[in-house]
């Protein structure tokens, strides 16, 4: 499948335009949960939909890669944290890395594409961690479009792993639950 949607070409060329605040997550997503995450995460980790690399660092440039697919952005996060590696990814196989983290982004990739996407994220790691406001029922007040799943949805999406951890927190900016959740290789 080749990721073409309008949705896709929307964050590949307007996602500099849309990313949370640069200067850390904690601010947005809450510490608690940002530090829910980080503390979730063993060995190298690869940061998918990485944005300005606002997680970056809670690791050390040895154990971290971020990929975002807005190369603009990529640029930012350079220039942001220059002693990370970042990458500008275009949906090809990624690295091995022990952990992947997506954070707050699951949500903005159409139904269509999340399963072929999360294939993709599968390969060539041990676990991987999502974070984000896990209710179909809540509308953001963003102009771009959102696809909110449920956590047993996730479980579907990710068969090849099996939940280990579940951590429910709520959301700093909107006051909602927030569910961090981690999947290991089965």
């Amino acid at each position: 499948m080749k990721f073409d949607s309008d949705d896709v070409r929307f964050w590949q060329t307007e996602g500099i335009n849309h990313l949370r605040f640069p200067f850390g997550p904690e601010h947005y997503d809450g510490d608690e949960n940002v530090l829910t995450a980080v503390n979730m995460c063993k060995g190298t980790i690869r940061d998918v939909g990485c944005g300005y690399g606002r997680f970056a660092r809670y690791f050390t440039p040895a154990n971290y890669i971020g990929y975002d697919i807005c190369e603009t952005v990529v640029k930012k996060a350079i220039r942001f944290n220059p002693t990370y590696t970042f990458k500008h990814w275009n949906f090809e196989d990624m690295p091995y890395a022990d952990t992947t983290i997506f954070i707050n982004g699951p949500h903005l990739v159409s139904h269509d594409e999340i399963s072929e996407l999360f294939q993709i994220m599968m390969k060539n790691t041990k676990s991987i961690i999502i974070g984000e406001m896990m209710d179909t029922s809540w509308v953001s007040p963003f102009e771009y479009a959102e696809y909110r799943r449920t956590i047993h949805q996730y479980d579907e999406l990710l068969k090849d792993f099996i939940r280990v951890e579940t951590y429910i927190g709520e959301h700093a900016t909107w006051k909602k639950p927030f569910t961090t959740a981690r999947w290991e290789r089965v």
